[in-house]
């Protein structure tokens, strides 16, 4: 369980920075990426000062993905440029389809 006071402590730092990606100028102010493994980068960079449960941490993620060999992917909601909500999915076969 994650107790949603301890986002209020100041610590906001990934949420003000800007993400190396930048955004196109015709974007509007919300935008949704997604990124494959190689996108755990800046997922780690986003944890430094989110709040998240324990099995979305970047360790979490990363021990997983290395562990399984899983296909993951990295959903990112951007507001005005900067990374507002991130989250590790893994891939995985459904019948002929693949979903995370």
């Amino acid at each position: 369980m994650v107790d949603a006071a301890a986002s209020s402590d100041g610590n906001r730092v990934a949420a003000n920075e800007i993400s190396a990606r930048s955004m196109r100028a015709d974007q509007g102010r919300w935008a949704a990426t997604a990124s494959d493994g190689a996108g755990l980068a800046d997922y780690v960079q986003f944890c430094a000062s989110a709040l998240f449960a324990p099995a979305q941490s970047a360790s979490w993620v990363n021990n997983w993905a290395a562990a399984t060999g899983a296909d993951m992917v990295v959903a990112t909601l951007v507001c005005d440029g900067l990374p507002a909500l991130s989250l590790a999915l893994e891939v995985v076969r459904r019948g002929p389809f693949k979903i995370a």
